[in-house]
């Protein structure tokens, strides 16, 4: 009996250790970074964990740095993105903004930034990826990166000091290749120690979403699909915020307005 009881044990804590390792920690932040969780945008601080799949913004004023092992992802001010695993291919889907990622090359064998215009394919290395809607830019600080787009039958290799944009008129070609220009700067290195190792700050972790939802077995087409739907729902819960405070505005005129006829009153 106390052997089947421990056996049970080990596979309860096992399977916790397993659905941590696809969760992503906030190790730096500042200012107002979010995540969505059943439609709902949920703030994050220091210490919260976002599952896989959800979908994280930051205000204009806000910067976080999240890590998982030795990847870490930087999400700069007014970004939106998700970010999925899905047999071990982690691929961020930057809807807006711009989002920088250190990944070491003997942990992550596969690791992709994608925008509605082209996709940044690393193996270890130090970049961002900047998106408007109306351009993509990928510039590379450390490692190879390795960018196509939907149109270009031959991907351009970066190295580290380089950049090359696209448009949804303008392909990804070796010529528009530059140096990295602009104040982008690489994200900050992962910690060659593990957050949270103890059971305490496991207990005290803010987690936000369902654990393990990488969906194992999953194809890549079907988790664009979802990615996609994930950018609506945050679209959707971006305009339910914006009509909550166009709501509160109104109720603040009326009130203000009712002041103003008492003192007319008086």
């Amino acid at each position: 009996m106390l052997a089947r009881v421990m056996i049970a044990a080990l596979v309860v804590v096992t399977s916790a250790v397993s659905a941590w390792a696809d969760d992503w920690e906030v190790t730096r932040i500042r200012g107002g970074v979010f995540a969505l969780d059943n439609g709902q945008w949920v703030q994050l601080f220091r210490g919260s964990v976002v599952s896989d799949d959800r979908v994280i913004k930051s205000a204009p004023d806000g910067r976080a740095t999240f890590v998982r092992s030795q990847e870490t992802i930087e999400l700069s001010p007014n970004t939106t993105a998700q970010i999925a695993d899905i047999d071990g291919f982690t691929t961020i889907y930057n809807h807006a903004g711009t989002v920088g990622v250190d990944a070491e090359a003997r942990n992550v064998k596969h690791l992709a930034v994608q925008t509605s215009i082209l996709a940044a394919v690393v193996k270890g290395t130090a970049f961002s990826v900047r998106s408007d809607g109306a351009a993509s830019t990928v510039a590379v600080f450390r490692g190879t990166v390795e960018v196509s787009d939907s149109r270009s039958s031959q991907p351009v290799s970066l190295g580290a000091g380089q950049e090359v944009s696209a448009t949804p008129t303008q392909v990804v070609s070796a010529a528009k290749v530059t140096p990295v220009s602009g104040a982008v700067t690489p994200p900050p290195r992962p910690s060659t120690t593990t957050s949270g190792a103890t059971g305490a700050s496991d207990a005290n972790r803010t987690t936000t979403g369902a654990s393990g939802s990488s969906g194992s077995g999953t194809s890549s087409s079907d988790a664009a699909k979802d990615a996609e739907k994930a950018a609506k729902e945050a679209d959707k819960a971006d305009k339910a915020d914006k009509a909550d405070k166009d709501d509160k505005d109104d109720k603040d005129d009326k009130d203000d307005k009712d002041d103003d006829d008492d003192d007319d009153d008086d």
